[in-house]
């Protein structure tokens, strides 16, 4: 049977983690292999960086203000870290030649909703995300963020190992 050929992706969405606990090595390693997917096509590259907003916080009492803006005031600064990883990401794959820009994506949801959708989103004709390749009873009781984006998206995804 004849499949059709598929032609390049024009548009390659890769997921990464640059929450300020994330190991930056690993966003790096899995934009420089996005890049070089993405290069010999001409392909854009989009960075999408899933923070879905924090829940609620419970009503508080009167006289809790400062709590209040300590709250806002680390969540700020982890939207700003965020935003100046995506941006030292985005320099790197500019730097091989390839065209980049960043979304962070902030709805409420399961990461691996929010990247597929944020894939579909954006006109992504490949999705690129790192797997850190749990083993054992983490992957039983964590299950994997990459695999489950895998089985969510519309896209074909590639999935990178850890090194």
């Amino acid at each position: 049977m004849h499949q059709p050929a598929m032609s390049p992706p024009r548009l390659i969405a890769c997921a990464v983690d640059v929450a300020p606990d994330a190991d930056p090595t690993i966003a790096e390693h899995i934009v420089d292999a996005a890049a070089a997917w993405a290069a010999p096509f001409g392909a854009t590259l989009v960075l999408l960086h899933a923070s879905p907003p924090p829940p609620p916080l419970p009503a508080m009492h009167t006289g809790s203000e400062a709590a209040v803006e300590a709250f806002a005031g680390v969540w700020k600064a982890q939207h700003q870290h965020v935003a100046d990883a995506l941006a030292r990401l985005a320099a790197r794959a500019t730097a091989r030649g390839v065209t980049t820009t960043t979304r962070v994506v902030t709805e409420p949801g399961r990461l691996p909703d929010l990247l597929a959708q944020a894939a579909l989103d954006v006109g992504a004709q490949l999705l690129v995300v790192g797997s850190r390749s749990r083993r054992g009873l983490a992957h039983r009781l964590l299950g994997s963020v990459a695999e489950r984006t895998a089985h969510l998206s519309h896209v074909p995804v590639l999935l990178l190992p850890p090194d």
